[in-house]
């Protein structure tokens, strides 16, 4: 019995005389920071047991970090590990392990060790908000099934997108859940013989593939952005993979496609939003098993060169109630024509095609007569491709008047929908409601929206899910026009910028500056150069020079460039949405929070026009709404290419006040004109270019020493008030010509707009106003 008393009495002194934390009971919190208690997080791993929580307070720490216990790590106020561009920054080689919270930089550079920003080598693997800059590879799971990363942001190193690593690289290892990451500048998201993956909200720009696939099955991929890359999604050799909710903007590399799949069988692809690539969906041999079938539902197809392209032999893919909207070639093959093999509707519904030329009988939406894909041109350019040179010329109607004339000619269609719809549909999450669309507009005004809509779209992401609750997300703040900027950094900053198309050349070592804050007209005739250096800043042509916005280089950052320009078109193609929900769909595509509509809108003078439709909109107030569009996102530069130029007189003055206004709060402004009245109104200095070149960089005034003309302004004022105004301005010192329905004025050198502007604090109204040689003046009054 004595022997078990001393026993009892020895397991009561460990109980009480040990603490919990050492005995495994509740885990222990170790203290990681630059002043203690552990000052290395190599010490804090060492004294660590299984469960325990290691916060890591802010500061620089070494790498590589090598964790080998189930624990927690979070950073707290973001602390780094830097790599001094030697290997790998963080090994995981242990279960049920959190990273979170941290800033991991300067990986080596090595391919063929793999250097990355995280190695993960164990199941369970937790990577939550962490920031990874400067990475050959951004995160590597090898043989480590069920791990997440979510809200981690990965960008790779700027090399040539050949010699950069992979932003995830994915291997032998099934359930990982990919969630609402940004990955920049890597090569690829690689994942291979990784089952039940999903892919969900994340942000996949300027890489080579935004996601490249093999031997994956049962994967889910939603509500992702794929943009500017090279390819947007390459899907290889799996099955049953559902595809659905996607954005794939303007992936224009070698191959461009925005979907591609190759030996892919029964795919489902849902409400994915495809624009501007190359081609939207590209299929090779999908699906392989010829008792499988692929379906693509409610995709919408807008401004692709091809909405949906295939090789011949490709089958049994189903396309139903998707939406093709002026994709150059809604539907090509690569090959010899032949029939297509793919279904074109089910169940009675068949797709909308905005070439389509039938109509609806009984109002089931559903049209009376088949679409068939049977141009001669599109056949031609499929199988002779350089021909597309001659698209949107004399030399297509010519050949389909021949293919109409003599159907001898027609080629056999390449395909059939035999129950084509009459209206369209944007995918639910664009929040469209279902109409049509102005095509008229639309088709005068192709190019000029490619170009209006180009900045807008390059920035595209989704809107992050909100973050945990130990992260807890910061209050919104309210929109605010004036931009952040430092002082010292030029705006605008032009070296030697040239443009040549063959022989003639558009630019000519153009060289200049812009200041934040200015605002500067670029002044000049038709084929001056003004719009092609507005399309250089854009980063939408290549050019010879140096060309940097914001600090930020045209050619190496083009993305972040246009996300620091608001651009404003001579006119912009809007779709038949109304006020509000135009302004809606461009904020999806910016990440731009709804909450910064309605002031933007108040801005500009649309607040009680945000229920109208667009198409009933007047010319100011569609010009209005594109400048509302340009201001989401807030950036600090605003273009202008000839915005007034097909404004009535009252509408030109509205709109230049909004924007001398927005100069006025801190937005620099640079804007393309030919008419000097618009010069001396709204710039503080005007670059005047004649045939490529800077002849003139100066204030308003020289433009008009520049192009002979005496500083005078003749007035468009209401009869009633031209007693009023002469009496005002005579007093005032200026010299006046009245002159049946105009007045002139005499403006000194360094009063140029003084006039405009006493007569507009007299509530005088100016209705136009232009700048004339003094051999229109007449007889002057003092």
């Amino acid at each position: 019995m004595s022997r078990w008393i001393v026993v009892g009495i020895c397991l009561f002194m460990a109980l009480t005389m040990f603490p919990a934390s050492a005995r495994g009971g509740d885990h222990q919190r170790l203290i990681v920071a630059p002043d203690g208690p552990f000052m290395t997080i190599d010490a804090a791993l060492e004294a660590a047991e299984t469960g325990d929580v290691i916060e890591v307070h802010g500061g620089v720490y070494a790498a590589p970090l090598i964790i080998e216990k189930s624990v927690t790590l979070t950073g707290i106020g973001q602390p780094v590990i830097d790599g001094q561009g030697e290997g790998s920054l963080v090994y995981i080689r242990a279960t049920d392990v959190t990273l979170q919270g941290f800033d991991l930089r300067n990986s080596g550079s090595v391919q063929h060790h793999q250097d990355a920003g995280i190695v993960v080598e164990a199941q369970q693997a937790t990577l939550i908000e962490n920031n990874l800059t400067d990475v050959l590879y951004g995160v590597l799971f090898a043989n480590a099934a069920g791990g997440v990363a979510q809200q981690n942001t990965i960008r790779g190193k700027e090399n040539e997108p050949s010699l950069r690593g992979d932003g995830f690289n994915i291997w032998y290892s099934n359930d990982i859940s990919l969630l609402d990451n940004t990955v920049v500048y890597t090569r690829d998201t690689l994942v291979s013989y990784s089952n039940g993956l999903t892919i969900r909200g994340n942000h996949f720009e300027d890489n080579r593939y935004g996601l490249h696939f093999m031997y994956n099955n049962g994967a889910l991929v939603e509500d992702n952005t794929f943009v500017n890359n090279s390819v947007g999604a390459f899907l290889m050799y799996s099955h049953d993979a559902t595809i659905q909710n996607n954005i794939f903007a303007y992936n224009r590399g070698s191959s461009g496609y925005g979907l591609a799949l190759k030996d892919m069988d029964n795919v489902t692809a849902t409400d994915n939003f495809f624009v501007g690539n190359n081609a939207g969906v590209y299929l090779d041999n999908s699906p392989s098993l010829v008792d499988v079938y692929n379906t693509f539902r409610g995709n919408t197809f807008v401004y692709n060169d091809e909405g949906v392209t295939s090789l011949p032999s490709v089958s049994r893919n189903i396309f139903t109630e998707n939406s093709f909207l002026e994709n150059t070639e809604q539907v090509s093959m690569r090959g010899r024509e032949i029939l297509s093999r793919n279904q074109w509707s089910f169940e009675g519904r068949g797709n909308y095609w905005s070439d389509y030329a039938g109509y609806d009988r009984n109002g089931d939406g559903v049209g009376e007569t088949t679409y068939q894909a049977d141009q001669v041109f599109e056949n031609l350019v499929d199988e002779y491709p350089v021909i597309q040179l001659f698209a949107y010329g004399p030399v297509v109607q010519a050949i389909e008047f021949s293919g109409s004339a003599f159907p001898v000619l027609r080629p056999q269609p390449r395909l059939v929908d035999d129950a084509p719809l009459l209206n369209y549909r944007f995918p639910p999450y664009l929040e469209k409601q279902s109409s049509t669309m102005a095509w008229s507009t639309l088709a005068v005004s192709l190019g000029l929206l490619g170009l209006a809509m180009l900045p807008m779209l390059m920035v595209v992401k989704r809107p992050i899910r909100k973050k945990s609750a130990s992260y807890p997300q910061a209050k919104a703040s309210r929109v605010s026009i004036a931009p952040d900027r430092q002082e010292s950094v030029p705006m605008i900053t032009a070296d030697h910028l040239s443009k040549h198309y063959g022989k003639h050349r558009i630019l000519n070592d153009v060289s200049f500056s812009i200041q934040p804050g200015e605002a500067v007209a670029l002044w000049g005739t038709n084929g001056a150069g003004k719009t092609t250096t507005l399309r250089c800043l854009l980063g939408t042509v290549n050019f010879q020079g140096q060309l940097t916005v914001n600090g930020l280089d045209v050619k190496r950052e083009g993305k972040r460039v246009r996300a620091s320009i608001g651009y404003v078109p001579q006119e912009t193609a809007f779709y038949d949405m109304t006020v509000g929900q135009t302004m809606q769909f461009y904020a999806k595509l910016k990440k731009v929070a709804v909450t910064d509509i309605t002031p933007i809108l108040e801005r500009v003078g649309l607040a009680a026009q945000v229920q109208k439709p667009v198409h009933n909109l007047s010319g100011g107030m569609k010009q209005r709404l594109a400048l509302a569009v340009s201001l989401l996102g807030n950036p600090p530069l605003l273009l202008f290419d000839e915005p007034t130029a097909n404004l009535d007189t009252q509408s030109r003055q509205e709109f230049l006040q909004l924007v001398h206004t927005l100069n006025h709060d801190g937005k620099t402004i640079l804007f393309s004109t030919h008419r000097p009245d618009e010069v001396l109104s709204l710039a503080t200095r005007v670059l005047g270019l004649r045939d490529g070149q800077v002849i003139l960089d100066g204030a308003p005034d020289a433009l008009l020493q520049e192009i002979g003309l005496s500083q005078w302004l003749r007035m468009w004022i209401p009869p009633h008030h031209w007693q009023a105004a002469i009496a005002l301005l005579s007093t005032s010192g200026f010299r006046t010509a009245p002159n049946g329905h105009s007045l002139f004025v005499q403006v000194g050198s360094q009063s140029k707009i003084s006039a405009l502007r006493l007569l507009e604090t007299a509530q005088i109204p100016v209705e136009d106003f232009d700048v004339v040689d003094s051999s229109f003046v007449p007889e002057v009054q003092s």
